[in-house]
């Protein structure tokens, strides 16, 4: 039978694409890290809309991108899954993003 703590940090990390069964890394510290990658991905397609729309004046693409963002912003508020956080332990399982960026995770996305 496994303890309440050790499911429940299992819980969390397989939330947020931490596949190790007894994570001891800080979640808050993670969870900030990949909320603020999502959230600069967020602000780079809103630039880029807003770019396309009024400089280059090609409203098509950029009511793409806005869809963009609706949808990615629709999954994290109605469904909890927040794509730019996934984007952002991929990119550091990868190796893409440096370990320096979340020094608590770091070792433990290499383990895996």
């Amino acid at each position: 039978m496994r303890s309440p703590a050790r499911s429940s940090a299992r819980s969390v990390c397989s939330r947020h694409a931490c596949s190790l069964h007894a994570c001891t890394c800080s979640t808050s510290t993670r969870r900030e890290e990949a909320e603020r990658f999502a959230q600069s991905i967020g602000a780079a397609f809103t630039v880029a809309a807003s770019l396309v729309w009024y400089v280059a004046g090609q409203h098509a693409v950029a009511l793409a991108l806005a869809g963009v963002i609706a949808v990615l912003a629709s999954l994290e508020s109605g469904l909890g899954l927040c794509v730019g956080c996934k984007v952002f332990f991929l990119g550091m399982r990868l190796g893409l993003i440096p370990p320096g960026v979340c020094e608590d995770c770091a070792p433990y996305l290499r383990a895996t």
